[in-house]
């Protein structure tokens, strides 16, 4: 089965931050991501309103621009969610790239998980 990366531009304080909340919680944000990457395919090809987190947790990455993180999918499911990335955009108003569908998603799982550590 071919394999293929999808690449997420991320700043290297954000990647570092990410590893070690999901790494302290004992969770591999692969899984969560290559997940989340499946449930928003599944939406769109079932012609349901896929659940995406709110982009604003992209804000608190500002230097975005500077590392990688990578994802290892089947070289069917990275084409499926690029067809349903581009069926989505073509039946909305609001554009979505492949980085607003994980990211936000894993922001939002390590900010829940920082707050339960600071209780």
């Amino acid at each position: 089965m071919e394999q293929k990366y999808i690449n997420f531009r991320i700043s290297d304080e954000m990647k570092s931050e990410l590893n070690e909340v999901f790494d302290s919680e004992g969770i591999d944000w692969t899984s969560l991501s290559k997940a989340k990457i499946y449930d928003f395919v599944l939406s769109v090809e079932s012609n349901k309103e896929p659940q995406l987190e709110d982009p604003s947790y992209l804000d608190v990455d500002k230097n975005n621009k500077n590392k990688q993180l990578q994802i290892l999918l089947s070289g069917t499911l990275k084409d499926r969610f690029d067809n349903a990335i581009k069926k989505f955009n073509e039946e909305n108003s609001t554009k979505i790239n492949k980085t607003l569908v994980v990211l936000p998603y894993l922001l939002s799982l390590m900010k829940l998980s920082q707050e339960k550590q600071v209780k």
